[in-house]
């Protein structure tokens, strides 16, 4: 999956970030330098449309073992803003809740449909999960390092329900395919 490339950006994890804080990432600059040292690890890249998994044994990819969920972010934002028109009457649209799922300050939004977007969100963020735990990759014995647009949305209720992974790391860049691609594309043409 395109999500690969993620893992070769110069782009720190949640994790890598707190290892920097202690003092003690000596010279991981990306996330797949922290992978190579897991026996066994799930990349999972939420996207707008599809939610693609991929298990590595010590940051090589395993074809064998991946998935895609042909469910995104986008859903998530598109069962909220029918509810709000539905009970409220109001068009909320995508990107006004996608920043307001991502903190973003100066939003207006009323009260009512800031409600609506917290408890559809918690609700879909729970459901999307156990679909997940149903594929039957390993999850509560791996790595699991999250990334993708959905990622800095799923977190905050994903941290929940942090006995269900063996670890969880995110990724919050959301251009991080784009950063690894370009990253990996410069040093082939430095080779040549």
């Amino acid at each position: 999956p395109q999500g690969f490339a993620a893992l070769l950006a110069p782009v720190l994890s949640d994790e890598m970030e707190a290892i920097r804080s202690a003092g003690t990432l000596g010279n991981m600059a990306r996330p797949i330098d922290l992978l190579v040292k897991e026996p066994q690890a799930i990349l999972i890249d939420i996207g707008g449309g599809t939610t693609e998994q991929i298990t590595l044994e010590f940051g090589v990819p395993k074809a064998s073992m991946q998935l895609s969920v042909s469910e995104g972010i986008v859903d998530a934002y598109n069962e909220i803003g029918a509810a709000i028109k539905s009970r409220n009457g109001r068009d909320v649209p995508e990107n006004a809740i996608n920043l307001f799922l991502n903190g973003k300050e100066g939003l207006r939004i009323a009260d009512a449909d800031a409600e609506i977007i917290r408890s559809h969100m918690e609700r879909h963020s729970q459901r999307f999960l156990k679909r997940l735990m149903e594929s039957k990759l390993p999850y509560s014995s791996s790595y699991n390092m999250l990334m993708g647009g959905g990622s800095g949305v799923y977190k905050s209720i994903w941290e929940n329900f942090r006995d269900y992974f063996g670890k969880l790391d995110f990724i919050r860049e959301i251009r991080i395919n784009a950063i690894g691609f370009e990253d990996n594309a410069l040093k082939a043409l430095m080779r040549a």
